[in-house]
């Protein structure tokens, strides 16, 4: 009879500690949720803000509300302002029927007039908040509002966010996260830097000559680089050719094409260059610190407008000295124009300096924005280019 109640008494207990197991007490269903692809940050006035969203159309997705056929976008946009970001994301729930889940987001963005008040003080809920990642893509949104980009709507992708991280993530190897730029904000050494998407007048009118009239859509292009501060406040922007040249100088870049003129007659040359690098070395001398940055990468001829013969090894050796003096002096402008204009150091040669002489570093690293300016830094070049065609292409195009 013990046995009995014994046994009972255990299947009972095990029958009710099984009933735990056969669900989630805190799951949500899909239709009960909405996902954040992109995020975007404005200022809205003075000492106001704004937080958009673009939000997956799950009915659209699922094919449920006919798609294109319904003119539908597959996306939708909703913002809401507040006196920070956390109060600006509760209101904004607050106007939406599903529950907002921000972990398949792809992008946040933001517009330039809040980037050149400072961004720093608005990233803290995405640091703070563990439902964020610190691996999210940061753009800033040049001459637009971050709320106009996300509610555009673009070509071959759905959402604007998603297709500039693509867009990025085909030129450089770096990624360019929340987390990477929290990186430099704590560095004393390093100032911090995060792409460009531009929205232009320029790009826009290309878009509308090439594309059906009926169905409008704005292009834009991850186009520069914007640098900040060491209050995370916008400084200014490195165009195209600049922000490749930067890329390369940090080695963020896989592959540029560089096409410049090496005749007199100022008849262009193209080579496709892979196998970027960038060395900085720091020397004392004189009683204060030298910088010297090498770049070098292997190219190839894809076009050749000139005189000279890829074949000929007297040719080449020509060409690539010439391509090695152009690129040095464009390099060389660029790092002035960062420690003239806008005293940043974005190539790192503050932290070269604190790993290679730290003594020395322990007494300028609080006044090194003042001091970067002070070094005096030179540039030189290897290419290696490799003997690609026979013929001179001129000679044959040209009559």
């Amino acid at each position: 009879m013990k046995n009995r109640r014994h046994i009972s008494f255990s299947v009972f207990m095990i029958m009710t500690c099984l009933l735990g197991t056969t669900g989630c007490w805190d799951s949500r269903e899909l239709n009960d949720v909405v996902f954040i692809i992109g995020t975007g940050l404005d200022k809205v006035g003075k000492g106001a803000f704004s937080a958009s969203v673009q939000l997956a159309d799950s009915t659209v997705q699922a094919g449920e509300a006919g798609g294109e056929a319904s003119g539908s976008t597959g996306y939708k946009v909703e913002m809401a302002s507040g006196k920070d970001l956390s109060d600006a994301l509760t209101n904004l729930q607050s106007k939406l029927p599903r529950h907002l889940i921000t972990g398949h987001r792809q992008a946040i963005v933001i517009g330039e007039a809040l980037a050149r008040d400072g961004i720093g003080s608005y990233l803290d809920e995405f640091i703070r908040n563990p439902d964020n990642s610190l691996r999210t893509d940061l753009f800033i949104i040049k001459g637009d509002t971050a709320q106009d980009f996300l509610q555009n709507k673009y070509a071959f992708e759905t959402f604007s966010a998603l297709a500039a991280g693509k867009e990025q993530k085909l030129v450089s190897t770096y990624e360019t996260s929340l987390r990477n730029l929290l990186f430099d904000a704590m560095n004393n050494a390093t100032s911090g830097t995060l792409p460009v998407i531009d929205t232009g007048s320029d790009l826009n009118s290309m878009a509308s000559n090439s594309r059906d009239q009926s169905k409008p859509s704005p292009a834009f292009a991850v186009n520069g680089t914007a640098l900040f501060n060491r209050k995370l406040q916008l400084v200014g922007y490195l165009q195209h050719e600049q922000s490749l040249l930067y890329l390369w100088g940090v080695n963020r870049l896989q592959h540029i094409t560089l096409s410049e003129p090496v005749d007199s007659s100022g008849n262009l040359i193209s080579l496709q260059m892979s196998h970027l690098h960038s060395k900085i070395h720091i020397m004392p001398h004189k009683g204060h610190m030298v910088a010297q940055m090498t770049l070098s990468g292997i190219g190839r001829i894809v076009e050749n407008h000139t005189k000279w013969r890829p074949s000929e090894l007297r040719d080449i050796a020509v060409v690539q000295q010439r391509l090695d003096k152009t690129v040095s002096n464009k390099m060389q402008r660029l790092i002035i124009k960062t420690q003239e204009q806008y005293q940043a150091d974005v190539f790192g040669f503050g932290e070269k300096i604190h790993q290679t002489y730290p003594s020395e570093w322990k007494h300028i690293k609080m006044n090194w924005q003042q001091e970067f300016p002070k070094i005096e830094i030179e540039v030189k070049t290897q290419l290696t280019i490799l003997h690609e065609g026979e013929l001179k292409t001129g000679d044959i195009f040209v009559g």
